[in-house]
């Protein structure tokens, strides 16, 4: 891939990159792909030989995978292993609903929440139709249209569009004629944005632009979200890469996709309480609460894009503590953003800002904290200093920018195991309104929550919840996604992200040491387990495939912690011990701060070596990083199931294109992967062969349990 490390370039006396076909991969996932080595390379073949006679450890059906991605034999030998509710499969449910996404998961048809609406059953999606008289241009990559007043027109798809004459608004965002292109990231899995015109003469122009169709080559998630690019032929329906990367839907009976599309709709009422928090004089900190599913996360883009779009206001803080599912960062985080760009796509289309655009109008991550998956149940105290960290770290910044106003996402279990955290946060924050989004609270805890926001200064404002119609991936599809994004972006190119749709295990591995020699550098403290706790003897087995958080420390509690951890008996892996509580106490907020995720590829135990897979637009913070300050966190993120069907795809596509079934494909354009494609594009399909690690539900449930005495050979000592 362009950009991609040689193996044998120096990256520093801490940390190296090689190539894995140099070492014997010793990972299911470090095995990936025989490709990456010569084909001479005897050691390599002989692991890749070995790897084909493990046994199928993972399931792809309905994303239940097993637990632990390597030492099958100690897992499937040893009667009596308790798994960690982490990362059990009858968890799996339970967590894909514990945090608010404000997406509705895939219920059936008669699993409606009010306000929803079946499938195709919304009415136009706008109010434009085409004519010779307000169609103004129109080629292969561009229209333009002209729009009376309050007329509306919904596109499908990616595209940029500039205002000409008039003004326009889309997602709150005010855009007016002045020359400046907006991207806009349609996709069917979200409500599809309207654009409403506002002037008595108004003129938009659309554009086609590159787009993350690529990303369909790794993941059916991403198949079939875009715009059709279909066509009508002789033969009938065809495929068409000449048209462009938008579509017009006026209503969503005309998709040829058949798809539930619904129009990006809010009621009156939010309106007038963004124009009166807009227009008001006193410095605005909004917090925007509610239950799962109630357009939070609607609620707080909409109210940002009129901030940003308002001339008082260039720059905006969002302090988000949504951390299954944050709008400008990955899973696994409680963070504070400086926002400078209006946000007209959903949370994978940005998964986290680029760190390396200093002095640009971008995004920046001010601060960020690891938040554990379980952090409502053990980590309530925990939370509650991250969120008063992060605030005075808001309030330091006023200096710099006076007039920048704060909007704060809260989570759904907030109202349920945390309310107490979360009363007790709006009355140490100086907020100006809280915004309720559910009136089917207790009149007890409404009373409270009105209490609290009286004495903080606040006004508590309580609204319907507003969920979003489409229901076309789960909360878990929408976190994959959004974690595929992360890894895969690897740059900027004209102000947009780029794309490497390459599988990861074609990424040159960070290798970062972790033995005892004296003569070598340590090159991290230790892992730090937030979590429940995992015996020593399991760790390495646990977070080996994992995501990981790399933090920095200042405490000097935990530096002097520097090769005087425990370790485990076999790898003499450092870990930090549990605490008086029975679990692993968590870094102070006030002197730590999350770097980047890194995917943890494998273990080298004879070098001491352990490999970790960093985004390309995070790998020079890395860089820099002191070990002696450094933190590797586990518990944090869903296990990324996502990552290891990612070759299988990868290899159908490819396969696909060496037989021509799709003739007008363009081998080197981004876009070479068209919405109609063959029903073999799914997972599990029988034509995407499945790599040895990877097996479909229903052939574990032939081997009867997970836990019985099995003959088959360790994947490492």
């Amino acid at each position: 891939m362009s950009g991609k490390r040689k193996a044998e370039e120096p990256l520093g006396p801490h940390l190296e990159a090689k190539s894995g076909s140099e070492h014997q991969p010793l990972s299911a996932f470090a095995a990936a792909r025989a490709r990456q080595s010569p084909q001479d390379d005897s050691a390599c073949q002989a692991t890749l030989q070995y790897n084909l006679k493990a046994p199928r450890l993972f399931s792809n059906l309905d994303s239940v995978f097993a637990q632990f991605p390597a030492e099958p034999s100690r897992r499937l030998s040893e009667p009596g292993i308790r798994t960690s509710a982490l990362l059990s499969t009858d968890n799996a449910e339970a967590r894909s609903d514990e945090y608010e996404t404000d997406v509705e998961a895939a219920e059936g048809p008669g699993d409606l929440r009010p306000g929803q609406h079946r499938p195709n059953e919304y009415g136009p999606l706008c109010t434009w139709v085409p004519s010779l008289k307000n169609i103004k241009s129109s080629s292969d990559d561009h229209l333009t249209v002209s729009l009376e007043r309050n007329e509306t027109i919904t596109l499908i798809g990616t595209y940029d569009f500039t205002v000409n004459k008039g003004y326009v608004v889309a997602d709150g965002a005010v855009i007016k004629a002045d020359g400046v292109k907006h991207r806009v990231y349609a996709p069917s899995t979200h409500a599809i944005p309207i654009i409403r015109a506002l002037g008595e003469e108004n003129e938009v122009q659309f554009f086609s632009c590159r787009t993350m169709r690529s990303l369909e080559k790794l993941s059916p998630l991403y198949s079939k979200i875009w715009n059709a690019r279909i066509r009508e032929g002789e033969t009938g329906v065809q495929l068409s890469l000449d048209s462009k990367s938008f579509s017009v839907v006026r209503h969503a009976q005309d998709d040829p996709l058949k798809r539930p599309l619904a129009p990006l709709t809010f009621p009156g009422e939010w309106v007038s309480l963004i124009e009166s928090i807009i227009t008001s004089e006193r410095p605005s900190a909004v917090m925007v609460s509610g239950p799962r599913h109630s357009g939070k996360s609607t609620f707080a883009k909409i109210l940002l894009n009129r901030f940003l779009t308002n001339p008082r206001y260039p720059t905006a803080f969002y302090l988000d503590l949504d951390a299954g599912g944050p709008e400008y960062t990955p899973q696994g985080q409680v963070s504070l953003v400086l926002i400078q760009e209006v946000n007209l796509g959903p949370p994978f289309t940005h998964p986290a800002p680029v760190p390396t655009l200093e002095g640009r109008k971008v995004n920046q991550l001010v601060w960020a904290h690891p938040m554990p998956l379980n952090g409502a149940e053990e980590y309530n105290e925990y939370f509650y200093l991250c969120v008063i960290n992060l605030f005075n770290r808001y309030q330091a910044l006023l200096t710099e920018y006076p007039t920048a106003p704060l909007v704060i996402n809260t989570p759904a279990w907030a109202y349920m195991e945390g309310l107490e955290v979360f009363l007790q946060t709006i009355n140490r924050l100086k907020l100006t309104n809280v915004v309720y989004l559910s009136k089917n609270t207790s009149p007890g805890v409404l009373r409270t929550m009105k209490q609290y926001s009286d004495h903080s200064g606040a006004t508590l404002h309580t609204f319907n919840p507003q969920p979003n119609p489409n229901r076309t991936r789960t909360n878990e599809n929408l976190r994959n996604m959004h974690m595929t994004s992360y890894f895969h972006c690897d740059g900027i190119n004209q102000g947009q992200r780029t794309y490497d749709a390459e599988p990861l295990s074609f990424m040159a591995p960070w290798q970062v040491y972790y033995g005892e020699e004296e003569s070598k550098d340590q090159g991290f403290i230790g892992f730090l387990m937030l979590c429940d706790w995992i015996d020593p003897k399991w760790i390495k087995t646990v977070i080996n495939g994992s995501i990981i958080s790399i933090i920095i420390t200042e405490d000097l509690v935990l530096q002097s912690q520097y090769r005087k951890l425990p370790r485990t008996t076999r790898m003499r892996l450092p870990y930090f011990p549990k605490g008086e509580k029975n679990y692993v106490d968590p870094p102070d907020p006030k002197t730590s701060k999350l770097v980047c995720l890194a995917l943890l590829r494998g273990f080298e135990p004879e070098s001491n070596l352990v490999q970790l897979l960093i985004p390309a637009t995070h790998e020079h913070l890395v860089e820099s990083l002191d070990p002696k300050k450094t933190v590797f966190v586990f518990g944090c993120c869903d296990h990324p199931d996502w990552s290891y069907l990612e070759d299988p795809h990868y290899d159908f596509y490819e396969e696909m294109r060496r037989r021509r079934a799709w003739k007008d494909l363009k081998p080197d354009d981004e876009d070479d992967v068209d919405e109609a494609l063959p029903s073999e594009w799914r997972m599990g399909e029988p034509n995407v062969k499945l790599p040895p690690w990877v097996a479909k539900a229903e052939e574990l449930r032939k081997w009867n349990g997970l836990n019985m005495p099995r003959r088959v050979r360790r994947f490492q000592g």
